[in-house]
């Protein structure tokens, strides 16, 4: 990474309100010229880079780190496939889904309020959120009310009922929602 862009990017980090407020916090990379130890990584780099996903990375160094992941592996074998415990001495799991720096800067913008008027059972997943459906409601014939009351094209106003019927027609939505995307026409 160029010096500037560096330098940019670590201030516009560092002012952030969620920056580190002591050192032992911050990400480092520690080992020297061939560096073995990785520290307060975001999980998603990580697993970019190493193939894991984890908040701390300790790469086997010598020997006797070898002997000793080969006499752990051979204690207790991975049921199958690459062992990462062949290349790294100790991995501390962390998946960005629990990251929590990443759920603070991870916020679905609000969706609108949504009233089904008929028979909705289960949840729903909105915007990555499962949302019980007894708690959305959308009443279709007002939203149809709304879009021909729009003061907009005729050509706009049937396409905005075409992308509605056409998601009110995806199996999903049409096994939630039932019959009462009949009422969308043309």
């Amino acid at each position: 990474m160029p010096k500037e862009l560096h330098d940019a990017t670590l201030a516009k980090w560092r002012a952030h309100e969620l920056a580190p407020a002591i050192a032992e916090a911050e990400t480092s990379i520690s080992g020297g010229k061939n560096p073995n130890c990785y520290s307060n990584f975001c999980p998603e780099v990580a697993f970019d880079t190493f193939k894991l996903f984890g908040s701390a990375l300790i790469r086997i160094r010598d020997d006797i780190d070898q002997q000793i992941a080969e006499q752990v592996i051979a204690r207790d074998p991975a049921p199958e496939g690459k062992d990462w415990r062949w290349s790294w001495s100790h991995v501390e799991p962390l998946h960005f889904s629990g990251c929590p720096l990443y759920a603070q800067l991870h916020q679905e913008k609000p969706v609108s309020n949504i009233t089904f008027n008929g028979p909705v059972t289960g949840n729903i997943n909105v915007a990555g959120h499962s949302i019980n459906a007894q708690a959305m409601s959308l009443s279709l014939a007002e939203l149809l009310t709304k879009i021909e009351a729009s003061s907009v094209a005729a050509h706009e106003k049937e396409a905005a009922k075409s992308k509605l019927a056409e998601f009110l027609a995806h199996p999903v939505v049409a096994a939630i929602v039932g019959g009462l995307a009949g009422r969308i026409g043309g």
